[in-house]
């Protein structure tokens, strides 16, 4: 009767996931397309990107995509490159919520209390969001959470150290970000074995765990690319521009931030309070430690990555699950402090489902029924209606799968200065027929930086859009300029198919 309660409540995350799975969130990052494309690239060409692999992220990620669609025919099935790829994620979704609901047992976090970090972890607003997207970072908090579970085996034994170990190694391959949570899962590893073996668990888990990157380290030294990925590991860490301090109002973290709490500010508050109380707690010590550091680090000036916050929401759900199951009164003599607590521990509930169906209802009204991604495939299903194949085109990542497998040559725009790009473009923006724009592409710091892009706009005359605000996507031909006899310049148009 648990196993089929459990299963029950696992079942109805993933169909509120799968519901309208394609359509929500629309196409608003293109990491999705990239990803998608990556794993086509592997499946399909043996190669490692579908551009020059320049060790940006270990190809982890993307070969598990690649693996997945190898195994269902995903991109043969899929209505588009990235339809194909947030089928996995859907997968990685209701493994992930397996493994939150067997961490917090094995955290002694009761069954109902574990089932309701389950559906904190599936439910909030950002958790439909970001784990329907086509993100690393979900993948490898799968991994990190099989780590967690193996490192916090009742039984102790050193093997399961070993398998902690070699699932952070996945989850490295998954996404590098994973060696910020290390020293979390080693304190797991450590509590859990402090008083058996714990010289041997800890040798093991280490073994293990630097395993995964020192095979990166080894895979680039055998290509002979140790050079690109020292000066990738710069860009991530050192050079790349910076998202500046969450707490300047006019910075891209403010404002990223500022569209995390936009969509759910209950779970992240929440479960920065519980957090907080939990470092307290013996058994909700590791959660705890993970959801403060990483909301610490939040406060240093570099970078932030759009979907930083995925790795975050476990461990909100599990310290907000968590603290009220310690809360809540074990079978004992009624005591008034017992009473009290039971009382609590109900009004927070009652008060918590009042203020999550007013705040989380609309939200997941629109996961399931709205189709903000439609633009974007109507604008590919017109462009191969429409437009003869082999014609050069300028699109994002997001169409850019769909239109090499209906035919086309189409460039990913960020790879426009790419020596290999470049030589196929002699004569510059001449040289390129089509340019599929979205609102991203349009904006002036990225024409500013893709001159090729901005003087074949300049060129361009709309012959289709589609959408409206952040989804709109518009479809430019170029018309080309060329020199006729006699210097006369004349306009030459391409052809289109009706």
């Amino acid at each position: 009767m648990v196993v089929l309660a459990v299963g029950a409540a696992v079942v109805a995350c993933a169909l509120v996931h799968a519901v309208n799975l394609d359509g929500w969130p629309g196409r608003f990052n293109e990491d999705e397309g990239t990803y998608a494309a990556q794993a086509y690239a592997l499946r399909y060409w043996g190669r490692l990107a579908h551009y020059t692999y320049w060790y940006d992220h270990p190809f982890g990620g993307w070969a598990q995509i690649a693996a997945y669609a190898w195994v269902t025919d995903a991109f043969g099935r899929g209505a588009t490159g990235v339809s194909a790829a947030r089928e996995f994620m859907l997968w990685v979704h209701v493994a992930s919520c397996v493994l939150v609901y067997l961490f917090a047992r094995r955290l002694d976090v009761r069954r109902p209390y574990a089932v309701t970090a389950v559906a904190l972890f599936s439910l909030s607003p950002l958790a439909l969001w970001f784990q329907r997207m086509v993100f690393l970072d979900n993948i490898m908090v799968m991994w990190l959470l099989a780590a967690l579970v193996m490192a916090a085996a009742p039984r102790r034994r050193v093997r399961t150290a070993v398998l902690a170990g070699l699932a952070v190694s996945v989850a490295f391959w998954s996404k590098e970000s994973a060696l910020v949570f290390l020293p979390g899962v080693y304190l797991m590893v450590w509590i859990n074995h402090r008083r058996r073996n714990l010289r041997a668990a800890s040798l093991g888990f280490a073994a293990a765990a630097v395993a995964g990157p020192g095979a990166f380290v080894v895979f680039a030294a055998a290509r002979g690319e140790l050079h690109q990925l020292r000066r990738a590991v710069e860009f991530q860490l050192f050079t790349r521009q910076s998202s500046g301090s969450v707490l300047d109002r006019g910075s891209s973290a403010w404002n990223l931030v500022g569209f995390w709490l936009g969509l759910d500010a209950i779970l992240l508050a929440a479960g920065l309070v519980a957090a907080i109380a939990g470092l307290l707690v013996p058994r909700l010590r590791v959660p705890s430690v993970l959801l403060v550091s990483q909301a610490l680090l939040l406060l240093r000036e570099g970078y932030l990555p759009y979907p930083y916050v995925v790795g975050m929401l476990p461990f909100a759900a599990l310290c907000v699950a968590g603290l009220a199951d310690h809360l809540h009164p074990r079978p004992g003599p009624a005591t008034t402090t017992a009473r009290l607590r039971l009382a609590a521990v109900a009004s927070v509930v009652v008060a918590g489902l009042a203020v999550l169906s007013w705040q989380w209802g609309p939200v997941l009204v629109d996961a399931t029924s709205r189709d903000d991604s439609l633009p974007s495939r109507e604008a590919s299903a017109w462009y191969l209606g429409h437009v003869p194949p082999g014609r050069v085109t300028i699109t994002n990542d997001y169409a850019w799968l769909d239109l090499l497998r209906g035919g086309t040559r189409p460039i990913w725009h960020w790879k426009i200065n790419d020596q290999a790009v470049r030589a196929s473009l002699p004569n510059g923006w001449r040289d390129v027929d089509y340019v599929i724009l979205d609102a991203w592409m349009a904006e002036p710091a990225t024409l500013h930086r893709l001159p090729l892009l901005a003087d074949a706009l300049a060129h361009g005359v709309k012959v289709a859009s589609f959408g409206a605000g952040p989804t709109k996507v518009t479809i430019y031909r170029v018309d080309r300029v060329v020199e006729a006899p006699g210097g006369a310049a004349r306009a030459g148009r391409v052809g289109m198919r009706h």
